[in-house]
């Protein structure tokens, strides 16, 4: 059976004590003083079925009846929560509401840069859960994000400001979806992990390049220079993001800093102006503030990167690669 073994006032005062020596379960009752209860998992042989017509036979027809009659038999294996474990008995429908509740918020990861977890975090968290009884595969919702992401860089390269704008908040919040669906389902690996960095950098050049072409509108550049400057960019970024990410792992920041450093230059803060940007049809402004929190953030992580380390800092990472490697989203295991 599975206790929890240190619940809270609440919890112990409305479930059932279980008391526990030598990691077995010997007595069962909402009467006892113990600290342990069960949480309602659990798994037994078939003649757990006698003993609750015992149970019946005298009278007690509760679940607990038929536990104290196989304890006082032979004493049941207690399985004790993992530390830091969640949990809710569900006996209303307000139980069920407000378990779905906690549910979302755990899906939200201290690690988030402060734009995300305020603006972004409320929207995609809800969306996970909308989608969460389709069992959609997270390497599909990180693909169709890539989509979103490359349809966002044409339209900025045919100069669809207001259509740009709509679809980098999309990919943004669907950047979000994936790595919840993975944590919601236990579905998470490194090599999803992997794929959802290469394809944010797949994303961030060919929005570059969407931004360039752009603003190289007055030269009249023709399909095929577009597609290639868009596909070459893409591609390019991804394969260097694909090679170059242990490196870039070193200048991570955590701690009392992170926030501030993500703020300044992180990801999610540079889409966001690009995406008001393009939709008040000035890409070129926000790509020029873009870069100006970028270096700022690069800057604060040389600074800081010194003065843990006393020594001569070697090239800066990518902006993009911000971000806790073991708080990355990690996508489907195959």
């Amino acid at each position: 059976m599975l206790i929890d073994p240190s619940p809270g006032a609440d919890a112990w005062a409305a479930g059932t004590r279980v008391r526990v020596q030598g990691g077995q379960a010997t007595a069962f009752s909402t009467e006892l003083p113990d600290p342990a209860i069960d949480c309602g998992a659990f798994v037994f042989e078939p003649d757990i079925f006698e003993f609750q017509r015992e149970a019946a036979a005298g009278d007690d027809h509760t679940l607990t009846g038929a536990f104290g009659r196989l304890a006082a038999a032979r004493s049941m294996k207690a399985v004790p929560l993992p530390a830091g474990a969640i949990w809710r008995d569900i006996d209303t429908a307000k139980d069920l509401r407000d378990s779905r509740g906690m549910l979302r918020r755990s899906l939200i990861k201290a690690s988030d840069a402060p734009i995300f977890r305020y603006l972004y975090r409320p929207v995609s968290t809800r969306v996970t859960m909308a989608l969460a009884p389709l069992r959609i595969p997270p390497d599909v919702i990180t693909y169709l994000a890539c989509l979103l992401g490359l349809t966002a860089a044409c339209a900025l390269a045919w100069e669809q400001g207001l259509l740009a704008g709509l679809l980098i908040q999309a990919n943004t919040v669907l950047d979000g979806v994936d790595g919840e669906t993975a944590r919601l389902h236990f579905r998470s690996s490194p090599r999803g992990g992997v794929l959802d960095a290469v394809v944010d950098r797949i994303v961030d050049g060919s929005l570059v390049a969407g931004v360039g072409l752009w603003l190289w509108h007055p030269f009249h550049p023709s399909l095929e220079f577009k597609a290639g400057i868009l596909s070459t960019s893409a591609y390019g970024w991804g394969f260097i993001a694909y090679l170059f990410q242990a490196r870039m792992s070193r200048f991570e920041v955590s701690g009392a800093k992170r926030p501030l450093v993500l703020l300044l230059g992180g990801r999610d803060s540079r889409l966001l102006i690009l995406s008001i940007g393009s939709m008040i049809y000035q890409p070129g402004a926000a790509v020029a503030v873009g870069w100006a929190l970028y270096l700022s953030s690069v800057f604060r992580r040389l600074f800081l990167r010194r003065r843990r380390s006393g020594t001569e800092p070697t090239v800066p990472a990518s902006p993009h690669g911000v971000g806790e490697p073991a708080d990355r989203d990690l996508h489907e295991v195959r």
